[in-house]
């Protein structure tokens, strides 16, 4: 992966990882009918190199991120907020949402400890922009998070089509969503700029890859499990208490 692309697990998660993209390269491909216009690239150039290294250094660094008008899972009123950058192509955000959001659900966001907005960072294709513009219009319909959770049950590898459009109308369809809508929104550019905005204050924060998340204004770039979570979570209540 490029610079701006790596990820922060530790050298057996990789290994591990990069098996499950080997199995995940056995799928079909298909032809597209709708043509969905390419999200604008903004920001042509990465973060300063030494924000980067900075934060691939030292977990927990302050930096500047707004919630912007992103989805948000939990109560608006939450003490904790964590801010999540992630690509649906990523095969680390796909474990962090199939293995470590439900934990944080039952144990921090249902309790309304915790809230946790999601911000797209496609940095890994095509296919990536694609897929945070169509959960953006499954949003309109009151389905976003579902929509996620769709998306990252069915990573495949990069680009090779996972992503493509008539499995973005399959998945819409799962949810029973407005199928005319969520083709309108898909072929609109409406959320064109909304995933732009995202890529671009990632990359003015120095969110050097993903998943990146920011607790409570502090970066951290390399937490793996739940109970990673939990620590930073129970210091930044007890600091509130």
């Amino acid at each position: 992966m490029q610079e701006q692309q790596k990820s922060f697990f530790a050298p057996g998660a990789i290994l591990f990882v990069g098996f499950l993209i080997a199995l995940a390269i056995f799928f079909e491909r298909g032809v597209d009918t709708l043509v969905i216009p390419r999200i604008p690239e903004r920001v042509a150039e990465e973060a300063p190199a030494s924000v980067v290294d900075a934060a691939k250094e030292e977990s927990g660094i302050a930096v500047s991120v707004s919630e912007d008008d992103d989805a948000v899972l939990g109560s608006p009123s939450a003490p904790i907020t964590i801010i999540e950058f992630s690509d649906f192509q990523c095969p680390f955000c796909g474990v962090f949402a199939r293995d470590i959001k439900p934990k944080l659900e039952e144990t921090y966001i249902l309790p309304g400890k915790v809230k946790l907005v999601y911000r797209d960072y496609p940095i890994l294709g095509e296919e990536s922009r694609l897929a945070a513009v169509a959960a953006e219009c499954a949003g309109e319909q009151g389905k976003f998070w579902e929509y996620q959770d769709i998306l990252y049950q069915n990573q495949r590898a990069e680009n090779q089509g996972g992503f493509r459009t008539a499995n973005l109308f399959s998945f819409a369809q799962k949810l029973s969503l407005d199928a005319v809508a969520f083709g309108s929104c898909l072929s609109s550019g409406t959320y064109d700029e909304e995933v732009a905005k995202d890529t671009a204050d990632a990359q003015a924060a120095g969110v050097p890859g993903t998943p990146v998340f920011i607790i409570q204004g502090k970066l951290y770039a390399g937490i793996s499990t739940f109970e990673g979570f939990q620590a930073i979570i129970e210091k930044e209540l007890g600091a509130i208490r």
